[in-house]
């Protein structure tokens, strides 16, 4: 059991800290352009409209039919994706209009707070997904390599769609990788948290409840934050591109 823990553990850790290799994308990024920040944007968009809508939404769907029925397990599903759609509501009043006082454009204040909803947005989806690889790689270890991966290869596009705007609001690539390694790091916390309190509690059902409520939190930031601040640097050719190139890589990723 204590070989599996420690396996469990590591296979969490490393699915987290894959955002990095997402987040390093801006060490290549050139300087500031209004064309590449819609663009970045507009995808983080689409990453998020594409992870809620393909991955955790069907997954929380399918456990909530398989326990209650079809009609009342899709009513649950939706129901407590507009819970979280308020919740997200009410988490974006609390973030501050101006995160960082030595930013005077006013197009980058709006752009780093952007960046740093999708990151708390990200971060809170991460958590529950370290849940996941937890238990996956604690009952089984292939089953926990597989879950371990397949998460590994969603959050290096997470790592991206965080760590360029902030990189073009403040120009600081430190800055812009730290934001991704703390979304990621929120994984390897929900594995340690459930090693140590919620093994006992946690079921399929109990994740689909927490899957569905990201679902409405990521919806939320991606119509509500990231296509309406893309869309205002009226590229909208572009800005679709980007928005269906996140929506599209992030069920290709599945194939991997």
């Amino acid at each position: 059991m204590q070989a599996n823990t420690a396996m469990a553990l590591l296979l969490s850790f490393a699915a987290g800290l894959s955002t990095v290799a997402g987040g390093l994308c801006v060490l290549f990024a050139r300087a500031k352009s209004q064309r590449l920040i819609a663009g970045a944007l507009a995808f983080a968009g689409g990453v998020m409209v594409s992870l809620s809508l393909t991955d955790l939404f069907l997954e929380a769907k399918e456990t909530f039919c398989a326990q209650m029925g079809h009609a009342p397990g899709v009513l649950m599903t939706v129901s407590l994706m507009a819970a979280g759609m308020l919740l997200a509501k009410l988490m974006d009043t609390f973030v501050p209009q101006n995160l960082d006082a030595n930013l005077t454009d006013q197009g980058s204040k709006r752009l780093l707070r952007t960046g740093m909803v999708s990151m708390l947005g990200l971060a809170i989806h991460n958590l529950p997904e370290g849940i996941a690889t937890f238990t996956a790689a604690y009952a089984n270890a292939q089953m926990g390599f597989s879950t371990a991966f397949a998460v590994a290869m969603h959050n290096i596009p997470e790592g991206i769609s965080i760590a360029l705007p902030i990189y073009y609001a403040t120009k600081n690539r430190r800055r812009a990788i730290g934001m991704a390694l703390l979304s990621g790091l929120a994984e390897p916390l929900g594995a340690v948290l459930t090693m140590l309190f919620l093994r006992p509690f946690m079921t399929t059902q109990m994740l689909a409840v927490i899957f569905s409520l990201v679902i409405g939190i990521m919806l939320y930031i991606a119509f509500a934050e990231l296509i309406p601040s893309a869309y205002r640097y009226q590229y909208p050719a572009m800005l679709l591109v980007w928005l269906l190139t996140g929506i599209c890589l992030m069920p290709l990723t599945n194939m991997l």
